[in-house]
């Protein structure tokens, strides 16, 4: 479906159940059990609050907003994507951000607040997820105008 290679070997036990359910096309993240506080990749403590070992996995809709994102002209990782490619910080509308890519869009494109939502590549045997323009979405300008 999209060309960059998905390939990805987690570097964490605690990242687990996060490449087991992108295996299934499920996109998750954790929230604090605490403090409520949504953060990716898992930590051992809360980033907000500090409570140790205290966060639960959730399921995600997958849709979001482009919080910010570059457009890199060097490949810093071997069959990563086209060159140049973008790499963009997705808001996912239960709070949580993750750093990911766009495709299927011209870089020129991209604008900051943009909905997108989540797609998923296979490759090697595993899932990674990457984010395409939410067709049925308004961008901010279009609601603006």
């Amino acid at each position: 479906m999209h060309s960059q290679d998905a390939s990805f070997t987690p570097s964490s036990s605690l990242l687990t159940p996060y490449f087991d359910a992108l295996d299934r096309h499920e996109l998750t993240t954790t929230r604090c059990t605490c403090c409520g506080v949504g953060q990716f990749p898992p930590r051992t403590a809360c980033s907000f609050c500090g409570t140790f070992d205290a966060f639960e996995w959730l399921t995600t809709a997958g849709k979001g907003t482009i919080w910010t994102f570059g457009v890199f002209h060097k490949m810093y990782f071997p069959n990563f994507g086209p060159d140049p490619y973008n790499v963009a910080v997705i808001e996912l509308d239960e709070g949580t951000k993750l750093i990911s890519n766009v495709v299927d869009v011209d870089n020129s494109e991209l604008e900051i607040g943009m909905r997108v939502r989540a797609v998923f590549v296979d490759a090697g045997g595993h899932s990674a997820v990457r984010f395409e323009l939410d067709p049925d979405a308004q961008t901010a300008h279009e609601k603006e105008s």
